[in-house]
């Protein structure tokens, strides 16, 4: 294929159709036999496009759907059952720069692909599909390249509205597909089992109630809970529930983990760049409680069932000081109660996943001390707080 845009674009207008409030594309399901996927850059939101997935399996039940995605999030993917391949976007090395671009569009014009969907807004995106010659390219029409989409879905995606899993789930709806916002990420077998490894290595065994902190977060500290106050709670949990702290992260938050553990006055058990996706997500699973700030992390244990109490945004300066603490205190209150009734419950089923979120201006360090004092959690039965 040559590089004339005409060569390869077809007005949109005609191709949609008002149906239910949704403009639908008159694709037939039955010419499409490979679908090739973009996936979204960042984890949490990689985790948000798992309905749409499903969705986009469902409406192509006889079609191969692979997965577009850069190496940090594609382990997210492998082995989830609305996915039958995933491709790794690798723009440090082998796809870098033009020469890398160009050799990435001759593998997805290798791969015969019949429809592109483009979960990023991006013009990168869009360019790579249309030079890879892949006739049906789906998505929103942002950063100037409604000419690179052969069917772009109406709609402006960047703006605030609905919540981000709906603007995935529309690309899909607007291709006669239907689903709901709800998230679910399976566990492989092999995730369990390394995971399992890694508890037990430390120690942990199936009594025990791991708990998880991930006080690290991207764009730096307006996104982090001081970690003075993530020690506080994590001493809390371990002498009233007896709870067993993880301290999970990448290996550029390594220093945030060692900080926190060091004014922790109990031990904490540091996972911080000792854990691929996979085994993280398995390592999540076991996990009783994630204490978060706005993380990828804390999307991936919410999908995969485990309750999160998460931490958002930047102190307020104006507020009532104790208003803020006993908020504090009733949010992680509700969020051990889900963590009690979970552990009691043994191999009783999963419990309803509920995400508690504080923001920033009621946390504070009087939140933090006084959740130490107000027993939101009874202790299990032969609770003990472990040494080491």
């Amino acid at each position: 294929m040559g590089l004339d845009p005409a060569s390869n674009f077809q007005f949109p207008i005609s191709s949609f159709q008002l149906l239910s409030g949704h403009h639908m594309i008159d694709i037939d399901p039955g010419d499409i036999q490979r679908v090739l996927v973009r996936a979204v850059n960042w984890l949490g939101d990689a985790v948000l496009t798992l309905p749409a997935l499903e969705a986009l399996d469902r409406r192509f039940p006889q079609a191969e759907i692979s997965l577009l995605a850069n190496p940090w999030v594609s382990g997210l993917f492998e082995g989830h059952p609305a996915v039958d391949r995933v491709l790794e976007y690798r723009t440090s090395d082998v796809h870098r720069g033009l020469l890398g671009r160009l050799r990435l569009a001759n593998t997805l014009r290798d791969g015969g692909f019949d429809l592109a969907v483009l979960f990023p807004n991006s013009l990168d995106a869009a360019v790579l599909v249309w030079l890879g010659g892949i006739p049906r390219r789906v998505g929103y029409p942002t950063d100037a390249r409604r000419w690179l989409l052969t069917h772009p879905v109406p709609g402006v995606s960047t703006m605030p509205g609905p919540h981000q899993i709906e603007r995935y789930l529309n690309l899909v709806r607007a291709l006669g597909g239907n689903g709901t916002p709800s998230l679910r990420l399976p566990v492989t077998a092999a995730a369990r089992e390394i995971a399992g490894r890694v508890l037990t290595d430390h120690g942990i065994g199936p009594g025990d109630l791991p708990v998880a902190l991930n006080p690290g977060a991207v764009y730096g500290s307006a996104k982090r809970w001081p970690v003075e106050r993530f020690a506080l709670v994590a001493d809390g949990l371990v002498e009233r529930c007896g709870a067993r702290i993880l301290l999970i992260g990448s290996g550029q938050e390594r220093s945030i983990l060692d900080a926190v553990g060091a004014r922790m006055q109990h031990p904490a058990i540091n996972l911080g760049g000792r854990t691929d996706l996979r085994t993280l997500m398995g390592v999540l699973e076991r996990t009783r409680l994630l204490v978060t700030n706005d993380t990828g992390g804390m999307h991936v244990a919410a999908a995969v069932g485990t309750p999160v109490l998460a931490i958002f945004g930047a102190p307020l300066p104006q507020a009532d000081h104790a208003e803020r603490a006993a908020r504090c205190a009733l949010a992680m209150q509700r969020a051990m109660e889900d963590v009690n009734r979970r552990h009691a419950a043994r191999g009783g089923g999963a419990p309803t996943t509920r995400e508690h979120t504080i923001r920033g201006s009621q946390a504070t360090p009087t939140a933090a001390s006084r959740w130490r004092t107000a027993n939101p959690c009874s202790p299990r039965p032969g609770a003990t707080v472990h040494p080491s």
